[in-house]
């Protein structure tokens, strides 16, 4: 079948409103533009040459000119404090690993449940 077009009343209506402004002259209201071009100010320009200058030093940096330089290892041991703490927590592991779970008694679960009172 070919696809016939429909017909001019099966197209959907435009309001008259809407069709009168589309099809009449509408008035417009003269307005004057302005034109903004935000110019850098001699901060914005100042820093984008630093960064600039800093890239370039950056990219043709020369690893030939720095000096070799002999690493010092430096040994430093724990305070009395860092000692201690560390003392407490094998003690307190330790305690956990040799606990016998025989000491312990059994206990039954009481449910209870409170009502509100009817004052509130």
């Amino acid at each position: 079948m070919a696809d016939v077009p429909p017909s001019l009343a099966d197209l959907p209506k435009i309001p008259s409103e809407i069709a009168s402004a589309v099809m009449g002259k509408v008035e417009l209201k003269k307005v004057s533009t302005k034109e903004k071009n935000i110019l850098p100010t001699m901060e914005d320009v100042t820093k984008e040459r630093q960064h600039a200058a800093m890239l370039s030093g950056i990219e043709n940096f020369c690893a030939d000119q720095l000096k070799h330089s002999e690493l010092e290892e430096k040994v430093s041991l724990p305070s009395n404090e860092d000692i201690i703490q560390e003392k407490q927590h094998i003690e307190l592991t330790q305690k956990i690993e040799s606990f016998s779970v025989e000491q312990l008694r059994h206990a039954e679960t009481e449910e209870k449940n409170v009502l509100p009172s009817k004052e509130g």
